[in-house]
């Protein structure tokens, strides 16, 4: 198997369980505006881990078809839509669960992750009422040119030995468990505000009975 099959084969459980995870759900089937709001700022901050790192691990001629710039200008874009000073508190709050991407081979597991979820990108922006920003999830049409080229260049850096299928994988999975724990902590902390919320207002309203 090539490297691109390896990747996938290792990753296909956890590439499940965030297709699956509740924090979409929320969004895409229950029409929960926070949730999307948490999935863009999340990918804000992977992108942003991306462009800080594709100078070092990317050649001219790769940056010159994997352009993330775009991206992060429709992110914003979508993310203006929200109170400001939400995506720094995120930011602030996540980062230290963004994944450590330490060699070549491990950011292309990276990209892996990042560009595969455009994939579904129009699909899912199909989901979503016409109301709310979606720049960013409708960039997934072109993903027809990105994807074949990503998928090519993987198996010419491994051909020539400049990335190994483990390193990949590992990035890969390192960049699928992080994404998880962060929909994860998204949920714990709306859980945590919602229990505050239930207690102010129960005392809230005892103390107008006992008034």
């Amino acid at each position: 198997m090539g490297v691109l099959s390896d990747v996938r084969a290792l990753t296909h459980s956890v590439h499940q369980s965030l297709d699956d995870h509740p924090l979409l759900v929320q969004f895409m089937s229950q029409a929960k505006v926070s949730a999307y709001q948490n999935f863009l700022q999340t990918f804000s901050l992977y992108l942003r881990l991306v462009t800080a790192k594709e100078h070092e691990f990317i050649t001219t001629g790769d940056q010159n078809v994997l352009q993330y710039e775009p991206w992060s200008i429709a992110l914003k874009s979508d993310l203006e839509a929200y109170p400001k000073g939400d995506d720094f508190k995120f930011a602030e709050r996540f980062s230290t669960l963004l994944p450590d991407i330490e060699n070549l081979s491990e950011f292309w597991g990276l990209l892996y992750v990042t560009e595969g979820s455009s994939l579904g990108g129009k699909q899912v922006a199909g989901t979503l009422s016409d109301a709310w920003p979606s720049q960013f999830l409708r960039r997934g049409h072109h993903s027809r040119l990105r994807w074949p080229y990503f998928c090519r260049r993987l198996g010419e850096l491994e051909t020539a030995g400049a990335i190994e299928s483990s390193g990949v994988q590992r990035g890969a999975m390192k960049a699928f468990v992080s994404m998880l724990s962060i929909f994860d902590g998204c949920l714990e902390r709306s859980a945590s505000r919602n229990r505050e919320f239930i207690t102010l207002s129960s005392e809230t309203q005892a103390a107008d009975d006992m008034g």
